[in-house]
C-alpha cells in the first residue's frame, strides 16, 4: 500500500464531508416532514389538544434565555383569579401597585393573561408595555364598575 491510498487529499476530504453533511441535512428534513405530518393528523383527530411545538424561549431582562413550558403559563381559572386579585388590589393599594405587580411577569405570561381576559391586540405587536396597558385598562374598568356596587352595599 502506498501513502497516497491511505490518506485522502484535502479536496477529497472536503468533498466527503460535504456529501455527509448533505445526507444529514436530508435525513433531518425527512424527519421534520414526518413529524409535521404526524402532528397534523393528531390535530385533526384531537383538536382540543394544545399545540405540540418546540417550547418557546423567553428572554428575561439581564439574563440568558430560558425555555418556556405551557405549564408556566396561567390556566383560565388561575388567570381569572389573578385578575380578581388585581382588581381588588386597585381599591386597597392603587393602580401603581397593580402596574408594579404586572411588570414582574414576562411577556409570555402577560400575553396569555391578555388572551384569557378576551383582550385583542388587533394588528399591534405584543410588547410588555402594550399588554400591561391593555390589562390595566380592563382592571380600571372593572374597578370603576365595582365602586358603585360597594357604595350601595354600604348604605
Amino acid at each position: 500500500m502506498s501513502d497516497s491510498t491511505l490518506f485522502r487529499s484535502p479536496d477529497q476530504e472536503l468533498a466527503k464531508l460535504a456529501e455527509e453533511l448533505e445526507q444529514a441535512r436530508l435525513a433531518v428534513q425527512d424527519a421534520s416532514k414526518k413529524l409535521s405530518q404526524i402532528e397534523g393528523r393528531i390535530r385533526k383527530v384531537f383538536p382540543s389538544l394544545p399545540s405540540t411545538g418546540v417550547p418557546r424561549r423567553a428572554k428575561v431582562k439581564g439574563s440568558e434565555s430560558i425555555a418556556r413550558n405551557d405549564s408556566d403559563l396561567p390556566s383560565h381559572a388561575s388567570a381569572l383569579e389573578l385578575y380578581e386579585e388585581l382588581v381588588s388590589m386597585v381599591s386597597s393599594d392603587g393602580m401603581a401597585s397593580v402596574e408594579r405587580r404586572l411588570r414582574t411577569f414576562d411577556i409570555d405570561y402577560l400575553n396569555n393573561l391578555r388572551k384569557h381576559l378576551g383582550l385583542s391586540l388587533g394588528k399591534e405587536k405584543a410588547t410588555s408595555d402594550r399588554v400591561i396597558r391593555m390589562i390595566l385598562n380592563r382592571i380600571n374598568q372593572s374597578a370603576q364598575l365595582i365602586k358603585p356596587l360597594e357604595r350601595r352595599s354600604l348604605t
